[in-house]
């Protein structure tokens, strides 16, 4: 969450007709201020437009046929959304906040209460405002649009579902492109044409030539579409044009442009999801080595980013030999694994961990980390029931979080 810019959100206070009327103005009062400093502005009831989130704030009882009013007249568009209600000590709030939000589930409806002691609870605060940003990344997925260049891998068996599985579940929007459409440039280009100096990367040899090439071309294509993400069938584009896009798809993630490799929409998509919802890049990669007893994995990949890594060197693609890729060093310490899937990408596995070691063996990808976990049951998990291949890691812990996500916005 961007903690120093919070999305602006909009608040409803509520009271009951027969509440005093000083008394509901000196608690609207005591949230005001708190509120502001998360950018919370109050809106009336009278005010509120059909596609805003319900964001509530219950300051008495006898507000529950007004809370059932407004989900009513809510777009059915945002039915999905949850609404919250903050509740306090005081003239029945929370009594009513119960009674509200079994009235929301029993019509199947998601919600939550977050209870205030009192209008200046920095906990509570900080909680809401971390709701506040769960919505505004669930509604940019709902406008996300994710191009596929050529196929996804023919590998990915249970990874390459139907795209009306991304709109439905996710509201990710998929697009198609002819790989031929978007690499067609890279037949013209030449080793002798000028490409930029970067860090840590041989401008001049033909290899980094034509690994920037691919660059230009799918950041071309990000832009002028307007993607927020994209994957590419990777090996496909080797085989046409000897070439990989590693240094490509590491860079765009620098960028800010979600970037996957293989085809593989369902691990783009879970980091689209994280850019989003905690704004940092993320890494796919694949697991390669499992020590369940001992609660220890080793994850590879050539594509990380280098934002994410504490120092790197240029690589050759490992399987093909050729091309640019990453041979990165991610620092020790806390990190994430996410992988989501299912037949209606309705499933999650997430795990909190620690990079322990990094490795450079000749016979993996060419990132490579040593991942230790707390419990020996969530690599069992991921032995006996995988939602596939790759995992995708983020820095810090972050399970919770993602956990209750999930279930407040895909979970059934």
């Amino acid at each position: 969450m961007n903690r120093e810019n919070p999305p602006a959100f909009s608040y409803i206070p509520l009271a009951s007709g027969i509440s005093d009327l000083q008394v509901m103005t000196e608690i609207r009062n005591s949230f005001a201020a708190g509120l502001e400093a998360i950018n919370g502005h109050e809106l009336a009831p009278e005010q509120a437009d059909r596609q805003i989130p319900l964001i509530l704030l219950v300051l008495s009882g006898g507000t529950e046929a007004r809370i059932a009013g407004l989900l009513a007249a809510r777009d059915p568009e945002f039915a999905r959304e949850p609404v919250l209600l903050i509740a306090h000590p005081g003239n029945n709030s929370l009594a009513a906040s119960l009674e509200a939000l079994a009235f929301i589930r029993q019509r199947h409806g998601k919600g939550e209460i977050l209870f205030f002691r009192d209008g200046a609870d920095s906990q509570a605060r900080e909680t809401l405002a971390e709701r506040v940003q769960d919505l505004f990344a669930y509604r940019a997925l709902q406008k996300s649009r994710i191009g596929l260049i050529g196929e996804s891998s023919e590998w990915l068996v249970a990874s390459t579902l139907d795209d009306t599985v991304f709109k439905t579940r996710w509201g990710v929007t998929i697009v198609h492109y002819a790989l031929d459409e978007v690499f067609g440039g890279l037949a013209g280009a030449h080793p002798g044409a000028e490409v930029p100096a970067v860090s840590g990367f041989a401008a001049a040899a033909p290899a980094f030539h034509a690994a920037w090439r691919v660059h230009e071309l799918l950041q071309r294509l990000a832009v002028d579409e307007e993607l927020d993400g994209l994957s590419v069938e990777c090996f496909t584009l080797f085989q046409r044009h000897n070439t990989h896009g590693c240094f490509a798809l590491s860079r765009l993630n620098d960028q800010g442009i979600i970037a996957g490799c293989e085809g593989d929409l369902v691990s783009t998509t879970a980091m689209l999801w994280l850019k989003l919802l905690l704004g940092e890049a993320a890494w796919m990669a694949n697991p390669v080595e499992i020590d369940a007893a001992g609660k220890e994995l080793w994850l590879a990949h050539c594509t990380v980013p280098t934002s994410m890594v504490t120092r790197y060197a240029e690589a050759t693609h490992f399987e093909t030999g050729c091309g640019v890729a990453i041979a990165g060093v991610l620092a020790n310490g806390p990190v994430t694994l996410v992988r989501i899937g299912g037949g209606q990408l309705d499933r999650i596995w997430v795990a909190d961990a620690e990079i322990v070691n990094t490795g450079s063996s000749p016979q993996r990808c060419r990132t490579q980390v040593l991942i230790r976990f707390k419990e020996h049951f969530l690599l069992n998990e991921l032995l006996q029931r995988p939602l596939g291949n790759h995992l995708v890691l983020i820095r810090g812990h972050h399970a919770a979080r993602l956990s209750g996500w999930w279930r407040m916005f895909i979970a059934s």
